[in-house]
């Protein structure tokens, strides 16, 4: 709806009450309440002057606070108000002076009769009204008009004044009423609709009265959703019963908008006229009487809807489209008028809900800002890949190798030195359980490592000889201690690699290496587990089959994991936990399977992963008073998605209704259809061959009963919302005020069994 706006007269100084302040205006004297209050005696006093000047101040009063100015404060004054409306209808239908013209005679002014306009105020201003003026014939002696003469305002200044008075006085009931406190008021006016459908037609009799019709239309369509249309209608538009004119007054101002809907070239008639009509469809009394669709599922002769339709490709007007969009999702939410979008007979059936789809989401891109926004990314500790992905810990180990390649004896001997608090939770252990842990602490599984005998049993001797000797546990045999390798580390094992001839054999240990320090190696994540540490993901593999065949509950307890089996059966239960603990380990690696260069390195490290640069778009929003709340979608974006996700509801419920379960796309579907294969015939499935083009025609003549021909339409708009699916996934994940309708839509469109 328009703002409220405020009124001048050209060529004449602006009076001060039009640009007074607020708080002056609340304690201006003539806005006492009570039946005494000035502005309402000065609109009954007959008085052109007094008159003038009450208009004036009402304009100025309901443009600066249209919410502070009730109606009910001031009784009568809604009355009088439209009483000018009234005068200006009597007299361009014709009826006798006496009945319209009611004012005292005007003044006479340098030979001419014109009216006073605004004079006689406090402020000590007194003129003459310029629009009075301009209307007037100057050239033509100065006489009296007479008291059977027609209403003329060109020709007579007397006329000309009642003309702009009665357009005042629907400025002022337009800004009035804006305020919802004021329609209580404004529909107990005994003639209101009389005056407003008699103004609304003004236009055809009598040019000047152009300047009404926006004003009366935005009056109307506050108060149209407070009327209730007649059963005339329907039998007009829906039965095509109706041959007598009608009878109510809210009817003859329905087809009036009707017409202009369908046939004018106005722009401000249309738009007023949308939006009047979204007012009526928005009372659920008029249900009836605006169905698009008959009891034989053919298209009545409303075509509302159709001719929303043919509008939507108006996106240089956001305006007008954003009130084509407003009646449209008002006449679909009426009972079955949903269908209307699917039931088309042609053999473009699909075509046409697809181009209505596809303008649909054409709108969601309409008024939309764009900008980069920067969120720091987070890294998981302890993922399978997080080893793999450049960090400060790895960093470390890579230097720590290059280092102890160059190291000396010296060096290399100091590095075999078991940490101190290591070293005091295994020195006092029992062999070969020191052993072991020694082995762990200094060395790690390594398929294609190998370490010396000598130094592997050099550095266990110098580490337990000190403690040996002063008491402690003693020594193994190194031929102990070397068989022992084999069976903490899995595969590992001692052997002899002979020279070229001449040189010595070397005795090493194949399968081992030494430990970095900074390395932690696979760890098992189920929360609870007693050895988490092992040295190969095939033990890690393992863990995890032990952990699911001993749950019981179906909850993987993996560290940062709310994965649950739902099965009731037991084994499938653990099956589906087995499947999914999977997750946590990394790939398999098929030599048959071509797997893709890696990506340029990252410039962060797995501590400071760095930013992570994506897009966000906003259409159009109103903030919301509500700390926390986010804000409001409003537009032609809001209004689209609206719409696409009232028809995918309507439609899925439609086939889960009569047993058709969800279409499967191209991927699989999600509901199951109720019926057998014989009695679904071929209508679900893909490619649906019911459906083409080529066969349209005779799967319509097949489709005898109601519950199909709706199953039919309902699958055509289903399937073009499966066409743009990608469109609201996208608008989901990018769009932060559309998000919650895009992923409504997705959800009705896939839905789950209950």
């Amino acid at each position: 709806m328009a703002s409220t706006h405020d009124v001048s007269h050209p060529g004449l100084p602006l009076a001060h009450g039009m640009y007074a302040s607020s708080t002056a205006a609340a304690l201006d004297p003539f806005l006492e309440p009570g039946p005494m209050n000035r502005l309402y005696l000065s609109l009954r006093s007959g008085i052109p002057s007094q008159v003038d000047w009450a208009l004036d101040r009402l304009a100025a009063y309901t443009y600066e606070m249209p919410d502070r100015f009730l109606l009910a404060d001031y009784p009568g004054m809604a009355d009088s108000l439209a009483s000018f409306m009234l005068c200006l209808c009597l007299a361009v239908r014709g009826l006798p002076r006496s009945e319209w013209d009611t004012m005292q005679r005007a003044y006479n002014v340098n030979g001419t009769l014109v009216d006073q306009g605004i004079g006689g105020s406090e402020y000590g201003y007194s003129g003459i009204a310029a629009t009075s003026v301009k209307l007037a014939h100057l050239t033509l002696p100065a006489a009296v008009v007479g008291t059977k003469s027609a209403f003329h305002p060109r020709a007579h200044a007397r006329d000309a004044a009642i003309l702009r008075r009665a357009m005042e006085a629907a400025l002022v009931l337009r800004n009035l009423a804006l305020s919802p406190a004021n329609l209580t008021t404004l529909v107990q006016i005994p003639y209101i609709l009389d005056v407003l459908h008699d103004s609304l037609a003004l236009e055809d009799h009598l040019d000047e009265c152009v300047d009404i019709r926006p004003n009366v239309l935005d009056m109307l369509e506050c108060i149209a959703s407070r009327l209730v249309l007649s059963d005339w209608v329907r039998q007009k538009y829906v039965l095509g019963m109706a041959v007598h004119p009608p009878h109510f007054v809210e009817d003859r101002i329905f087809v009036m908008l009707h017409e202009w809907i369908h046939t004018s070239n106005d722009r401000a008639l249309l738009l007023g006229a949308l939006r009047c009509c979204r007012a009526f469809a928005s009372n659920m009394s008029n249900a009836a009487a605006l169905a698009e669709i008959d009891l034989h599922f053919h298209e009545t002769s409303l075509g509302l809807v159709s001719r929303c339709i043919s509008l939507l490709p108006l996106t240089q007007d956001p305006e007008l489209l954003e009130a084509v969009l407003d009646l449209l999702y008002q006449l679909l939410s009426i009972d079955d008028n949903v269908m209307l979008l699917g039931a088309c007979r042609t053999a473009q059936a699909s075509t046409r809900i697809q181009a209505i789809v596809r303008y649909l989401v054409r709108n969601l891109n309409l008024g939309k800002s764009v900008w980069e926004r920067d969120s720091p990314s987070t890294a998981n500790q302890h993922a399978w890949w997080a080893g793999h992905i450049p960090n400060t810990q790895r960093i470390r180990q890579i230097r720590e190798v290059e280092l102890r390649e160059k190291m000396s004896p010296m060096e290399r001997h100091r590095w075999r030195v078991l940490p101190p608090e290591i070293q005091a939770r295994i020195e006092m252990m029992p062999e070969p359980e020191r052993g072991t842990a020694w082995m762990k602490t200094l060395f790690e599984h390594d398929p294609d490592g190998e370490v010396t005998q000598m130094e592997f049993w050099i550095a266990y001797r110098d580490q337990f000889t000190p403690l040996a000797n002063a008491g402690g546990p003693p020594l193994q045999p190194a031929a102990n201690l070397i068989r022992h390798v084999s069976q903490t580390f899995p595969g590992a094992a001692a052997m002899v690699i002979s020279a070229d001839a001449g040189a010595q054999p070397r005795f090493v240990i194949r399968g081992i290496a030494p430990r970095l320090r900074e390395s932690r190696g696979p760890m098992c994540l189920w929360v609870g587990c007693s050895s988490p540490h092992v040295h190969t993901w095939a033990q890690i593999r393992e863990h995890y089959d032990a952990h699911t065949q001993q749950a019981s509950d179906g909850l993987c307890r993996c560290l940062g994991c709310a994965y649950v089996a739902l099965s009731d059966d037991e084994g499938e239960q653990r099956k589906q936990l087995r499947m999914h603990v999977s997750t946590h380990l990394p790939p398999t690696r098929d030599a048959n399977v071509f797997v893709a260069p890696s990506a340029p390195p990252a410039t962060g490290t797995h501590e400071r992963p760095g930013l992570i640069q994506f897009e966000v778009e906003r259409t159009p929003s109103v903030p919301t008073h509500m700390v926390g709340q986010p804000p409001t979608p409003c537009g032609v974006a809001f209004l689209s998605l609206l719409i696409l996700r009232y028809i995918t509801r309507v439609s899925s419920s439609v086939l889960r209704r009569d047993g058709y379960g969800c279409p499967n796309y191209v991927y699989g579907g999600a509901v199951a259809s109720t019926k057998r294969p014989a009695e679904r015939e071929e209508y679900f499935g893909f490619p649906l061959s019911s459906l083409t083009e080529d066969s349209q025609a005779q799967n319509d003549a097949r489709a005898s009963s109601l519950d199909e021909q709706y199953a039919q339409a309902a699958e055509r708009i289903m399937y073009a919302m499966a066409g743009i699916e990608d469109v609201l996934v996208e608008t989901s994940l990018r769009n932060d005020i559309l998000c919650r309708l895009a992923n409504d839509t997705l959800v009705a469109l896939r839905p789950v069994e209950d």
